[in-house]
């Protein structure tokens, strides 16, 4: 019988996910001190993640 190690996929899930978040704030601080205009495209490009991505954070 295998070991059960789905918490590894799970916790490497997350750690993506928060360093995703983690790029698309800092793009977006950097853009706002810069005066680059802010739409999801030049956010998606600048932080490297998609649009599709961007519209599914409200919080952001």
């Amino acid at each position: 019988m295998r070991a059960d190690n789905s918490h590894l996929i799970v916790s490497a899930a997350r750690r993506r996910a928060a360093a995703t978040r983690r790029k698309a704030a800092s793009a977006l601080r950097r853009m706002d001190t810069t005066g680059v205009v802010i739409t999801f495209e030049t956010v998606a490009r600048e932080a490297g993640v998609s649009r599709s991505w961007l519209y599914d954070q409200p919080d952001l």
